[in-house]
């Protein structure tokens, strides 16, 4: 008759176990990786970009005047989730002379999600009928699979009086 040392399979079958799940979660972090560097940044461009309502503002009672203005574009991406999504996003500034401005906007994306940003943007260079300016946002919230996203938003937009507006934009995930 032979006989088994319990003690001995116990610690054998712990050991094997215990080489298993490192194996295993060794695998999961190679693969996630890989995962999250192709998910980590969306890029795209948005076509035509309309001025939808322009009003410039007196704020109280100094004779500086601000402005405030209202865009939609729709946004282009190989990402399915954020192709053909319509960005609407009003823009300020608290004088016509500010070289940057601030602004939030929401992108409704396909499906009926949304996400909302708020960024600050400055021009780049103005010279004559063209302007490149430059946007740093980050997303303040969203609703379905963007209720929690964390992200910063990039933009560059270029402007000129013959074309209208166009942009390469980038979202970072964090």
């Amino acid at each position: 008759m032979t006989t088994i040392n319990i003690r001995k399979v116990t610690i054998i079958n712990r050991g094997l176990t215990s080489v298993i799940i490192v194996i295993c979660f060794l695998f999961s972090l190679i693969q996630s990786q890989e995962t999250h560097a192709e998910m980590k940044k969306v890029s795209g461009t948005s076509g035509a970009i309309v001025k939808l309502a322009q009003n410039y503002i007196a704020l109280s009672d100094v004779p500086v005047k601000g402005f405030m203005r209202v865009y939609h574009s729709v946004l282009s991406s190989a990402d399915p989730h954020w192709n053909n999504a319509n960005f609407f996003y009003i823009e300020y500034a608290e004088s016509i002379k500010e070289w940057s401005h601030r602004g939030y906007g929401v992108i409704t994306h396909p499906g009926g999600d949304q996400s909302f940003i708020k960024f600050v943007s400055k021009d780049v260079s103005v010279s004559g009928a063209e302007s490149t300016r430059e946007w740093d946002g980050s997303f303040i919230g969203g609703t379905g699979k963007f209720k929690d996203i964390r992200a910063r938003w990039l933009l560059k937009l270029k402007f000129t009086m013959a074309k209208g507006g166009t942009a390469e934009w980038k979202v970072e995930y964090f």
